[in-house]
């Protein structure tokens, strides 16, 4: 597999654009170009549809409790971390967050019939 990657990124990529292809070529920080199209919202809305899920929560200084809940109210198995400027920051799998509580929620009844 990292045979593959390696080659795909070997074919993507090159010294400088060949003229009249400018456009398609992306600078990398190396010097080197890479083939790519830039996605920006409007073009990820279109290529997503109905499949785009929007959910997300700002996670900067929040209480663990309080994250949480933001996470689990949130739909879909995925939700976005943003910063406080809505920018990407990572992203929760809500279904570990679930398995996260489900555990502590066991243990304090474990602890209360001892």
């Amino acid at each position: 597999m990292s045979q593959l990657i390696q080659q795909f990124l070997v074919n993507i990529r090159g010294p400088a654009p060949v003229a009249g292809e400018a456009g398609e070529w992306v600078p990398l920080p190396n010097g080197q170009f890479e083939h790519a199209k830039w996605l920006d919202g409007a073009k990820v809305a279109n290529l997503l549809g109905s499949d785009l899920s929007t959910s997300q929560v700002r996670v900067q200084g929040k209480p663990e409790s309080e994250l949480l809940e933001s996470i689990l109210k949130q739909a879909g198995r995925f939700v976005a971390a943003v910063k406080p400027d809505k920018t990407f920051d990572g992203l929760i799998d809500r279904h570990s967050a679930l398995e996260s509580l489900k555990e502590s929620y066991l243990a304090e009844l474990r602890l209360k019939k001892t």
